[in-house]
């Protein structure tokens, strides 16, 4: 990254007909605590998107160098990519077109990006009334300066060089169609030796909008209960992988590093462990269930997750997080076997 105490720095947003939620985001630039004349915005839209498109016009009247990239596909990730390709600066910042930006998110980017090693720098980004989903995925975050992460965010910033070396999002995943293509670009940053930072020193506001039109993911206004959450998350979670995109789990795993791959060995593994020494000796099965949990509670504390909340929580969330990695890697197994196995036979008969 150049050295210049404040280089210049491209804002790539990939917005689909959501241009009351756009107006707030470009806004939230226009308050960033950085040099105006030193942002670029690449905005990627759809060309029927007239609403987005007036709100664009009216971004670039307030002094703001714009530029639009018109795709006819609704695909988060080609739009990311063609508006990262037009960016002229080595940092891009990708930013999702519900996510208001907090004054200070450019100077606190650029401070872990000027690390040789750091590729991407992510925040957290939280709704008014978070989810338990939110609070496991993005408030372990919060109050801390800096932890490694194997995902990039909604609110990313990007070193551009490393970026292209590397690769970037693949326009085979994401929204609307599949889910990782988030922790796939992380896992292959991370692979490659670099590293994918999240910092929870300030969070981003996530603007929660239902969406007027059918074929874009959408998310409702009023949280649930926490009951409801839990299933509404696991239903997500398998209908995303009991279907044509099941091999998008694996497509992570392959991507890697050592340490995330036997993590996941692990989720698979340690469940069927523990059952059968249940099953052969209560007590040595018992003694591994109690080992497991301390070491995901201690490793949890140690990095010092979940600290904004409250004791009960820092100690429950962990638990929870590790309960849903393990689902999602059983369902994907799932989604494996429905889709390799069952179905194939079907077709054949």
């Amino acid at each position: 990254m150049e050295s210049l105490e404040n280089p210049p720095i491209c804002i790539v947003i990939r917005t689909y007909f959501r241009a009351r939620t756009l107006a707030e985001v470009l806004d939230s630039i226009l308050s960033l605590n950085y040099p105006k004349e030193l942002v670029e915005v690449v905005l990627s839209l759809d060309p029927r998107d007239v609403a987005a498109l007036e709100v664009a016009r009216g971004f670039k009247a307030k002094g703001v160098k714009l530029e639009i990239v018109t795709l006819d596909v609704n695909s988060a990730d080609r739009g990311r990519n063609l508006g990262i390709m037009k960016c002229s600066s080595d940092v891009v910042a990708v930013v999702d077109d519900d996510v208001v930006l907090h004054p200070e998110t450019v100077n606190i980017a650029l401070r872990y990006l000027r690390s040789e090693k750091v590729v991407a720098v992510g925040f957290p980004a939280i709704t008014k009334k978070p989810s338990l989903g939110e609070k496991l995925h993005h408030w372990r975050f919060l109050g801390l300066k800096a932890a490694e992460a194997s995902t990039v965010m909604p609110v990313t910033f990007f070193k551009k060089t490393e970026l292209l070396r590397i690769g970037l999002y693949r326009e085979d995943m994401g929204p609307p169609l599949t889910i990782h293509e988030d922790w796939e670009l992380g896992s292959r940053i991370r692979r490659h030796g670099y590293k994918v930072l999240i910092t929870g020193e300030i969070s981003m506001l996530h603007k929660v909008e239902e969406n007027p039109r059918n074929d874009d993911i959408t998310i409702p206004s009023r949280r649930p209960s926490t009951l409801a959450c839990v299933l509404r998350s696991f239903m997500s979670y398998f209908e995303a992988y009991v279907n044509k995109y099941w091999w998008t789990f694996f497509e992570v795993l392959k991507v890697s590093p050592l340490p995330q791959l036997l993590e996941y060995i692990a989720y698979y593994l340690l469940p069927l462990t523990a059952l059968a020494l249940l099953m052969i000796n209560p007590v040595w099965g018992l003694l591994l269930i109690v080992v497991v949990l301390a070491y995901i509670e201690l490793n949890s504390f140690i990095r010092g997750y979940y600290r904004v909340l409250s004791l009960k929580e820092r100690v429950a969330y962990p638990l929870l997080l590790t309960l849903v990695r393990v689902v999602r890697a059983y369902l994907a197994l799932v989604g494996y076997l429905y889709n390799k196995i069952w179905i194939k036979k079907r077709s054949r008969g």
